[in-house]
């Protein structure tokens, strides 16, 4: 059996870490306002029974230890906010936030700043 891409006990997540599991909130924003409705509800229902074992799970490690099946758990919880929006909130709405979220690219962050400069700083 090949090693999961996932801490051991979140296999359910298996199927939608390769898709979810993305590094930036840009990334997930854009997984979120192209992807359909079927598809974040079918994530949304199984990340939410495991999100809080998920974040305990992360909560007991350092940040800077984590491994990589550890990190890609990280960035698939950090999805969970973006499709949650989406499937609690939103619902029949989603499609028309979506279509203007699609236009507002975010390029940068405030880690992209760094801990000395201030956005305004260097903006």
């Amino acid at each position: 059996m090949s090693q999961g891409q996932l801490p051991p006990g979140f296999e359910a997540l298996e199927p939608f870490a390769a898709l979810w599991a993305a590094g930036t909130r840009g990334q997930r924003v854009g997984l979120r306002v192209r992807s359909r409705p079927p598809e974040l509800e079918a994530f949304y229902s199984a990340v939410r029974e495991l999100l809080a074992p998920a974040l305990s799970y992360l909560d007991a490690r350092p940040l800077a230890d984590l491994n990589e099946a550890d990190a890609r758990l990280l960035d698939l919880v950090l999805a969970v906010p973006q499709v949650a929006l989406a499937v609690e909130q939103q619902r029949d709405a989603e499609a028309a936030h979506a279509r203007v979220q699609a236009r507002f690219v975010v390029d940068r962050t405030s880690a992209d700043f760094g801990q000395s400069a201030s956005p305004s700083a260097t903006c």
